[in-house]
């Protein structure tokens, strides 16, 4: 978040959550609007957690950076934002005159910093520069009679001679490493999310050896309970409901990325476990803690949507996914009752619950089904899916009928079986759009598909 009105100021902590929601919000802003200025900064997203938030030899990724840190070897305080900030002077001698002058302009650098005084009341910014994209790249490549490609590759060579300096230079923040369920469901998501729009193989990479990770080291086999956290070795905190609504939500996510099946099984599996622990039959909606939670008097039911979306509010989206994928009357019902219970204050407050919202209108507007048959490495069908991954259209759920990798959903999904034990038995590449129990002709045909979808 920022410390001051104009967004100049971060509070220069990051958490994991935060690059999880942002990176699915600017991948949703990259689908709508075809600018590859927030494809870039998606991708700049995923960079980071990689390389400075990932256990790089199992995949988890941990759970925050610090504000504060050393300005440098032997100081004896620490400063806000100290890793993050730059002196005028610091960026010329690294960058040379030339470059400096250009990064400088662009970047909104000033000789005497550019903070507001007044935002920092500590005096821990003083004389230094937050790096704020002063000017759009037209604007700076037009100033300095650029190429846009000579300006972005300018930059970027920039930015990499500054990160060398300051990984080499100046001392790191204190990192978080726990490794959190809830919020690894959210880093899920929005790989799996970016992979969708991105196409680039090693972002889906990413999302499947953290599910993975999950799998090995956090999740009880036996008794189907996850565990909270894992820091050189599994906690012994049993899994909290939004652990179950994060991660389920990752896992239906990576199933309409790579098709494959054990992803869909295991949030099948955790949504029983989910329903079994946290569901209120009598009432309605998901506690927080389980009924045999320790030193809990009272247990609530959440649904505000802050830094982090509820338990209660992933767990809507999950059940009308889950109900649209699986034969399975109980999805909706919980759905529609978790809706109910919640409806006092979705008429109230509904600034409070934004998530919530979204998802009462998902379930008023109803789930729009694309089956999709053939094999997934057919040419017709990954032009399908390119076609309707280049298109924001909330609603929609992804399928894969085809006899091959279909075995689960042939039997947990009458309309899937009914396509596979067609003459053509799914390998034909087509999609069925199938919306309120009715289903369209197979769609063979690209264009008509992208008409389709237009509607």
């Amino acid at each position: 978040y920022s410390t001051d009105k104009y967004w100049h100021v971060p509070h220069f902590e990051k958490m994991l959550y935060d690059q999880a929601q942002l990176l699915m919000s600017y991948v949703e802003a990259y689908i709508i609007s075809k600018d590859h200025y927030y494809a870039n900064v998606a991708r700049d997203i995923i960079k980071y957690v990689e390389r400075d938030l990932r256990d790089a030899e199992g995949g988890g990724f941990f759970s925050a950076e610090d504000a504060d840190s050393y300005p440098n070897e032997g100081a004896e305080h620490k400063l806000e934002g100290a890793f993050c900030v730059w002196e005028e002077s610091e960026i010329k001698e690294i960058l040379g005159d030339r470059n400096s002058e250009i990064f400088n302009w662009h970047f909104g650098v000033k000789s005497d910093g550019n903070v507001d005084p007044r935002k920092d009341i500590q005096g821990e910014l003083k004389k230094k520069n937050v790096l704020i994209e002063s000017h759009t790249l037209e604007e700076t490549a037009d100033h300095f009679k650029l190429s846009l490609d000579e300006l972005n590759e300018m930059l970027s060579e920039s930015k990499e001679k500054l990160l060398k300096f300051r990984f080499e230079k100046r001392p790191r923040p204190h990192r978080d490493d726990k490794i959190l369920t809830a919020w690894n469901g959210l880093m899920i998501s929005g790989l799996a999310r970016a992979y969708d729009a991105l196409h680039d193989e090693k972002i889906r990479d990413l999302a499947e050896k953290a599910a993975s990770f999950i799998k090995e080291r956090m999740y009880d086999r036996e008794r189907k309970i996850l565990l909270r956290s894992f820091r050189e070795g599994p906690s012994d905190v049993e899994g909290f409901s939004d652990d179950y609504s994060f991660l389920i939500g990752g896992l239906l996510d990576l199933y309409q990325s790579t098709f494959n099946e054990s992803y869909l099984e295991w949030a099948i599996e955790l949504q029983e476990k989910q329903d079994q622990l946290f569901y209120d039959e009598k009432g309605g909606g998901y506690f927080n803690v389980g009924e045999n939670s320790k030193d809990i008097l009272i247990r609530l039911k959440d649904a505000h949507d802050g830094a982090e979306p509820s338990a209660n509010s992933i767990a809507v989206s999950n059940l009308i996914r889950l109900g649209n994928m699986i034969d399975n009357p109980d999805y909706n019902r919980r759905a529609e009752e978790t809706l109910r219970f919640f409806a006092g204050r979705l008429s109230d407050t509904p600034y409070s619950m934004p998530v919530m919202v979204s998802n009462l209108v998902l379930y008023l507007k109803g789930v729009k089904q694309l089956i999709i048959t053939g094999r997934k490495q057919d040419t017709n069908v990954q032009q399908f899916l390119d076609i309707i991954r280049s298109k924001f259209i909330p609603n929609i759920l992804l399928l894969l009928a085809n006899p091959e990798e279909s075995s689960m959903l042939r039997e947990k999904n009458e309309t899937i079986k009914s396509i596979l034990d067609s003459e053509s038995g799914g390998l034909i590449p087509s999609v069925h759009v199938c919306e309120n129990f009715t289903c369209s002709k197979p769609i063979s045909d690209v264009k008509e598909l992208e008409d389709k979808l237009n509607e």
